[in-house]
């Protein structure tokens, strides 16, 4: 989030032509036929794993040192903006990128649980800049982060991956960054 705030004007810029050129181009595809963000009853198990899911790794992520928690109020202040910033740049952009294409794309080649696997660690490996390179306990935390969006984009639907996603970034944002 912080480079997104020092480059803001040209990482929006590139993430909207990147995403419109994506759904551009899924759009035209015969098969494409995306599963909307609807708050249905069903799909409220998926919600309630995520959070028990968090509830779990947040804690590990402060044992092991990889997750360190740090209050500013002004995070804290701009949740609504950064939430909008993170969802139509990071969120919608990086689940368009690596579930509604790669993973789609090597689940027709590889079967869903390998296409799971390898698109959540290629998301894992994007990670790897982050910090000093190589940042290896942030490429396994965005590669177990990448095997849950997975699994919610095949259950519930691009729409609750890329929510999931921008929820996760601006906590990470508000409570947990430098």
């Amino acid at each position: 989030m912080d480079y997104l705030v020092k480059f803001s004007g040209s990482y929006i810029l590139v993430s909207a032509l990147l995403s419109s050129s994506i759904i551009v181009w899924l759009m035209r595809s015969k098969d494409y036929r995306p599963k909307l963000l609807v708050l249905d009853r069903e799909y409220l198990p998926y919600l309630a794993i995520c959070v028990v899911v968090a509830l779990i790794l947040i804690p590990t992520g402060f044992m092991v040192g990889i997750i360190t928690l740090n209050l500013n109020w002004f995070r804290i202040l701009a949740i609504p903006a950064a939430f909008i910033g993170v969802y139509l740049s990071i969120g919608l952009v990086e689940e368009l990128v690596f579930r509604q294409v790669m993973l789609v794309f090597l689940e027709q080649r590889w079967g869903a649980a390998l296409a799971l696997g390898g698109s959540s660690l290629l998301f894992g490996l994007s990670h790897i800049v982050r910090g000093a390179f190589p940042n290896w306990s942030y490429v396994l935390l965005a590669t177990l982060a990448g095997l849950l969006y997975g699994a919610i984009f095949r259950r519930a639907g691009l729409g609750y991956a890329i929510l999931l996603h921008s929820i996760v970034d601006v906590i990470k944002y508000a409570f947990l960054s430098r």
